[in-house]
């Protein structure tokens, strides 16, 4: 009797013999979502993995050229100071330019430009980086008397 009234149930809910269209349904979304789901922790913990890394790209990259920077305006100051008290030596604006570049390849630098304006010696100098997208980084100096105001 019980199982009769079980069978009645089942046939009434779909679930006799042959599964309802339903319920074939339901095991097909299932399937997707369970295979679609398989694998894909790994694929995010790579995805992270690779942001990651791009980011600590980024921050070595803009600290080099930042670096890169400081060296330039530290060698442009000394270009500028050395080729300004060459100048005031006596020396003409050829041989002070002369010395601003011996001194600019002591630094590592190279020398742009060396411009001579009465008493003052004005030098753009550049430095290399190690950076694909910036590859040099320039700063301009200019160095002379100062006048004391008499």
């Amino acid at each position: 009797m019980i199982r009769r009234m079980r069978d009645r149930m089942r046939t009434r809910l779909g679930m006799s013999g042959r599964p309802s269209s339903w319920c074939l349904c339901r095991r097909w979304i299932k399937a997707f979502w369970t295979a679609s789901d398989t694998g894909s922790g790994t694929v995010m913990g790579v995805a992270l993995i690779a942001v990651a890394a791009l980011l600590m790209g980024a921050v070595a990259m803009g600290g080099n050229v930042m670096l890169c920077r400081a060296r330039a305006r530290s060698a442009a100051d000394v270009i500028a100071v050395s080729a300004a008290v060459a100048l005031l030596d006596g020396a003409d604006a050829d041989e002070a330019c002369l010395v601003a570049v011996e001194t600019a390849e002591v630094n590592g630098a190279m020398l742009d430009s060396c411009i001579v304006d009465g008493e003052d010696v004005q030098v753009v100098a550049g430095m290399p980086t190690q950076v694909p997208v910036v590859p040099r980084v320039t700063y301009e100096s200019r160095a002379g008397p100062v006048d004391c105001g008499t």
